[in-house]
């Protein structure tokens, strides 16, 4: 299955397994990060996820909340600042697509901080919010619906 080409604005629509490989390689780029700047991320991960369920969750100490705030909230400053400077993340430059506005124009910054946080909304309920990429004319997710955003490959 390739990418879709419309005829009336010329983009290359990026298909729905471009878009999961960035996605991929976005993980694999904040997780080696986060693993480097925190040597106790791995450790919270390993030790609160093994005991869910147990009752022996733990949140209280800096230690275990800073890694649990951190694997939550560096996805999104990424995912903000890349779009907002570059219009891509690195994923993103490795499978050459962008994220545009739907006429092709670059998105602005209040764009690129809504559409990390409709990127997160629309994981939530079992990522059904990504299911309208499989079947959308345009390939758009939730999240790109809510901020009049697509992906398109980069020409």
């Amino acid at each position: 299955m390739e990418g879709i080409r419309v005829s009336n604005n010329n983009f290359k629509y990026a298909a729905w397994y471009s878009r999961f490989a960035a996605l991929l390689i976005d993980m694999l780029v904040v997780n080696i990060v986060l693993a480097i700047f925190m040597p106790g991320f791995w450790n919270f991960i390993y030790l609160n996820f093994a005991n869910l369920g147990t009752g022996k969750l733990d949140l209280g100490s800096m230690w275990t909340a800073a890694p649990f705030i951190a694997f939550w909230v560096a996805p999104v400053v990424y995912m903000i600042l890349m779009w907002g400077f570059f219009s891509r993340t690195l994923g993103m430059f490795a499978l050459k697509t962008r994220v545009a506005k739907v006429n092709g124009g670059r998105i602005d910054w209040i764009t690129a901080v809504f559409r990390a946080f409709a990127y997160m909304i629309a994981g939530l309920p079992l990522f059904l919010g990504f299911l309208p990429i499989l079947f959308d004319k345009k390939r758009q997710g939730l999240h790109d619906k809510l901020t009049r955003t697509i992906v398109i490959y980069k020409r």
